[in-house]
């Protein structure tokens, strides 16, 4: 089991509702559920910043989309006339 430590956090009644009522329906510890919210939105931010300093680096190399890809793609999503 990994180390814990105590955390004090103060967030809307609205939320902590949400949490105790979630809590109570799964049978699971509020903390646990803080927990997994938690690690979940900390490996979407790492994620989403490995993805953005990965572009960034594409960028800086000078490796962009030509004009013709960029257009194939915009070309996909307009709309079509009826």
């Amino acid at each position: 089991m990994s180390e814990r430590e105590h955390v004090e956090v103060t967030i809307d009644a609205s939320l902590k509702n949400r949490l105790a009522a979630l809590a109570q329906e799964t049978s699971q510890d509020e903390g646990c559920l803080i927990n997994e919210a938690i690690a979940h939105f900390l490996d979407l931010q790492e994620w989403q910043r490995e993805r953005i300093e990965t572009a960034i680096a594409a960028a800086d190399r000078g490796e962009f989309a030509t004009q013709a890809e960029v257009d194939r793609v915009m070309n996909k999503y307009k709309p079509q006339p009826q």
